[in-house]
């Protein structure tokens, strides 16, 4: 069919099937240099397979020697396949016991634990009714709230700035409150009148 014969030639063309003699000159000195390339890694590694041999020999003569019938290593691993059901039992019995001393240590630590916090709120209580541990506490709930101004504000000096706005404005209101009482006690005067 002449149409299908147009589109294959156009797919040969569009899929660069079809090259100049210049790309197929080029194509086959690539396809010659990759031969080579091949030549190389076939040569390079005969020559290190040919210089490992001895060494690869001795390691595998080794361990033939070490698993042969008789040897150190095939007699200890027919020891443990033979008593296979003995080292499961050591191995749970011994999984057993850890499992327990451990199950046992985190109860302690757990009992521990709130023994430890039942004694610190006994400890804070008994401050508190003390003057000095109420200044104590007062004291550690200002160091714990001014940490977290810190940390709200980005850093220690902007965190004393908004001190000094809040204490700026404290003592402003403070002077003013005499006056802010005098001026409610004449209110309440003119209210009473």
């Amino acid at each position: 069919d002449p149409a299908t014969l147009r589109q294959a030639a156009r797919d040969v063309e569009d899929f660069g099937v079809v090259v100049s003699e210049l790309d197929a000159d080029n194509i086959e000195s690539a396809n010659d240099a990759v031969s080579r390339l091949g030549l190389v890694a076939t040569g390079l590694g005969n020559t290190l397979a040919a210089a490992a041999a001895p060494g690869i020999e001795r390691l595998a003569n080794g361990f033939a020697d070490l698993w042969r019938k008789g040897a150190p290593l095939a007699s200890a691993l027919d020891l443990v396949l033979s008593n296979l059901d003995r080292v499961a039992a050591y191995a749970g019995t011994a999984a057993t016991l850890i499992a327990g001393r451990f199950a046992a240590s985190f109860a302690a630590a757990t009992v521990a634990a709130a023994a430890l916090n039942a004694k610190l709120l006994l400890t804070r209580a008994a401050l508190m009714r003390t003057g000095i541990g109420a200044l104590v506490v007062g004291a550690g709930e200002l160091v714990l709230w001014f940490g977290r101004l810190v940390t709200a504000a980005g850093g220690f000096g902007a965190a004393l700035d908004l001190m000094k706005d809040v204490a700026a404005e404290v003592w402003d209101r403070i002077v003013m409150g005499p006056e802010l009482m005098r001026l409610r006690m004449e209110e309440l005067g003119a209210r009473m009148k």
